[in-house]
């Protein structure tokens, strides 16, 4: 189950459970997870933040650099 599009009343009462789950933290206002994180600590759950890396562009290695550059 996905907890990411879930509203935060509906996390609360999963962390008041005493359940955990993962979360998107660039999904999360930072008083949403500071209330998050509080609950979780008094209730002994446990979220899992996670921080998905941005997409880069693939590096070209500098031999290809230099032999375009060559070429033209």
């Amino acid at each position: 189950m996905r907890f990411d599009h879930q509203p935060t009343t509906q996390l609360i009462r999963i962390l008041k459970a005493g359940l955990g789950f993962k979360l998107n933290r660039r999904q999360r206002s930072a008083h949403e997870i500071a209330q998050l994180d509080q609950i979780a600590h008094t209730s002994g759950a446990h979220i899992t933040w996670i921080e998905p890396q941005a997409r880069t562009a693939r590096a070209v290695p500098d031999e290809c650099h230099q032999s375009m550059a060559k070429e033209h």
